[in-house]
This record gives C-alpha cells, sequence and structure tokens, in this order.
C-alpha cells in the first residue's frame, strides 16, 4: 500500500468485532431399493459487530460472500437394466439467498437469492470399468456473480465474475 497514491493498492482492516450464528440441518432418505435423497437447509447470521473505518461505519453489515440461507434437495437412484449395465439419475435442486461482495452491503456488489437446477442420467458397467452420463448444470440458466468489485477497482474497472450459463454435457469415463 502506497499512502501517496492509496489508488495503487489495499489496506488491510482489521474488522474489531464481529460474530455469527449457524444452524444447519441435514436429512437423508431411502424411498425403496435403488432410490434415495437428501435435503439440507442453513441459516448464517454473519455480521460485523463493531466495525468502522476510513471508508465507513459497517456495523451490522453481513460479512461478503456469506448467504443468509442455503437449501438444497437431492434425487439419487440406480437400477440393474441387464447384465453387468447399471442405470443411474440424480436430480438437485438448491437455493441460496442474496450475497455482498464487500463491506457496504450494496448494490451493485451484490447478487440476488437464486435457484439452481441440475442433474445427469447414465449408465455404467462396473465389471468392465466404463461409464456414460448426460448432464446438465444450471437448468434454469439463472445469470448470478461469483464475485464482483474485486482488485480491478484498483485500476479503476471494477470486476465481476460471472457465474457458468446453462451447460450441458456428455462424459464418459474409464477406470484403470
Amino acid at each position: 500500500f502506497d499512502p501517496a497514491n492509496p489508488s495503487l493498492g489495499q489496506l488491510a482492516v482489521n474488522a474489531c468485532f464481529a460474530s455469527f450464528t449457524v444452524f444447519v440441518f441435514v436429512v437423508i432418505f431411502f424411498v425403496v431399493t435403488g432410490i434415495d435423497g437428501c435435503a439440507n437447509f442453513s441459516y448464517l447470521d454473519a455480521k460485523f459487530d463493531d466495525f468502522k473505518s476510513s471508508e465507513g461505519d459497517f456495523t451490522g453489515h453481513r460479512f461478503r460472500i456469506s448467504p443468509e440461507y442455503q437449501a438444497a434437495v437431492g434425487l439419487d437412484a440406480e437400477r440393474p437394466l441387464s447384465g453387468d449395465l447399471t442405470g443411474f439419475f440424480s436430480g438437485r435442486v438448491r437455493y441460496q439467498s442474496k450475497i455482498y461482495f464487500d463491506n457496504e452491503n450494496v448494490a451493485p456488489k451484490m447478487d440476488k437469492g437464486h435457484v439452481f437446477v441440475s442433474g445427469n442420467l447414465g449408465i455404467r458397467n462396473e465389471a468392465q470399468g466404463w461409464s456414460m452420463r448426460l448432464f446438465a448444470d444450471n437448468l434454469l440458466d439463472e445469470e448470478y456473480l461469483l464475485d464482483a468489485g474485486n482488485s480491478g477497482e484498483n485500476f479503476g474497472t471494477p470486476t465481476a465474475i460471472a457465474g457458468a450459463p446453462r451447460t450441458f454435457g456428455l462424459e464418459l469415463g474409464l477406470q484403470f
């Protein structure tokens, strides 16, 4: 950090006092032979109790990239098809509440909550050591950010890192 030219670096500042409360609930369930599922929920209250700096008073603001709520539900299925072939499926739905990317907790350095849906369908032959699956991630094609306002601001160009769009693919696996 160069105090004569503060735009060329960042200064680390101690947040003084911060606290968090967290609650996590996880359940795994079996529907029938070959089909099982899982569900989880988390609550995170992570805030600065006392944080004043030359940039402002951030007391009561949330930690960066700490969603207040997250929840997910998933289902996995597997069934013998013929001989050594096994078919499988899995699907997931996940929700994440809004997150902030800096201590100010304001737009545009935030991302709203999102629902993500993903799944795959495939076959495998464990005796011969191969598998093939079709997969899809972010099926709802949610636009979201992984991070924003990071080091580019030091050079006058705020940056944002976008999350992956809807993605489909085919994966071939071989064990040896």
